[in-house]
């Protein structure tokens, strides 16, 4: 009923499927991809907007760039009041 190529093909095309582009939703728009932290200030605060229709969760993280450090072997003077939150559609909030 098959051919002897079909497995083979099955198995190609479920690959392409695995590591095609998958869509993903982008609705929170962050005010800068960077912060200045004064040494003088207490904090600083980061703007995000929820230009989306629907609520979102976003998670957030301290670290140095280095992918391959354990989270719990990092040292970092600073702290995230919030790493985790829900952001509400077309509100903007500040993060401190």
């Amino acid at each position: 009923m098959f051919s002897k190529s079909f497995p083979l093909t099955l198995w190609a095309a479920l690959c392409f499927l695995l590591i095609s582009p998958q869509p993903s939703s982008a609705s929170i728009v962050v005010n800068g991809t960077r912060v200045v932290y004064p040494g003088n200030d207490k904090e600083v605060t980061v703007k995000l907007s929820n230009v989306g229709q629907a609520p979102m969760l976003v998670q957030s993280w301290i670290d140095t760039g280095d992918s391959d450090a354990k989270p719990e072997k990092f040292a970092c003077p600073l702290f995230l009041r919030r790493p985790l939150t829900a952001s509400i559609p077309i509100k903007a909030r500040r993060y401190a």
